[in-house]
């Protein structure tokens, strides 16, 4: 009997050491995640896995950046995919998921049948910022090794397969995700951690757009990223 409880006691140890979660302020010290969040509201919350499967959270992340893009090279990857028509004026509106973001994926990295999220949240913010400005794509794009399986006749889900996306524009990992708006001119304006796509679009106000880009000192590469 007491090797049964001593064996169940080690796994559940296990269990726990497996699953351990690290709240971390900007400087690495532990601290209460909610806390966090109220603490620095200019920040996004950056994730990464450890080697013992724990996950490490750190409020490090800017919550906005801007960058440079290639126009050319974003309208000519993006159709590569699939059968995405666009024009020489099309604003891309563009919604990253990360792997291992337990917020909208299991532990294998898939996405759950009938995940209300995917099945109509989404879809309902895609028909309202595609019908309020005419001339804009919305793509929701899945970090490599994310598992869309279920949700493959989507015509606007894309997997970043060779990693264009992830390494020029998300090049940390994000809890709840990123926002991306590209305008045809390659101004390009990122917003990390939640939000929703519709509060993303309302940034093309041109009062709004210009606090980020009036003063002309956006990078001219996508290597490099200017953070807000």
């Amino acid at each position: 009997m007491k090797k049964v409880l001593y064996l169940i006691l080690l796994l559940t140890n296990i269990s726990i050491a497996q699953n351990k979660q690290y709240n971390l302020d900007p400087n690495g010290k532990n601290s209460n995640f909610h806390y966090l969040i109220k603490t620095y509201p200019n920040n996004a919350m950056e994730f990464r896995v450890k080697k013992d499967s724990g996950t490490v959270y750190q409020i490090t992340a800017p919550l906005y950046e801007t960058i440079k893009s290639n126009y050319d090279t974003i309208s000519k990857i993006l159709p590569q995919n699939k059968k995405l028509k666009v024009k020489d004026s099309t604003i891309f509106f563009i919604q990253y998921f990360y792997k291992n973001d337990r917020t909208f994926f299991n532990e294998k990295n898939q996405i759950e049948v009938n995940n209300s999220y995917f099945s109509n949240f989404i879809k309902e913010q895609k028909s309202i910022v595609e019908r309020k400005y005419k001339n804009s794509k919305v793509i929701y794009m899945f970090e490599n090794g994310i598992d869309i399986s279920n949700y493959k006749k989507i015509d606007n889900f894309f997997v970043d397969e060779n990693n264009y996306f992830r390494t020029n524009y998300f090049k940390k990992s994000i809890l709840c995700g990123s926002f991306l708006i590209i305008k045809p001119n390659g101004q390009s304006l990122i917003r990390n951690g939640e939000y929703r796509l519709d509060q993303m679009a309302e940034h093309l106000n041109s009062k709004i757009w210009e606090l980020f880009f009036e003063s002309n000192s956006i990078n001219n590469s996508e290597e490099e990223h200017k953070t807000e």
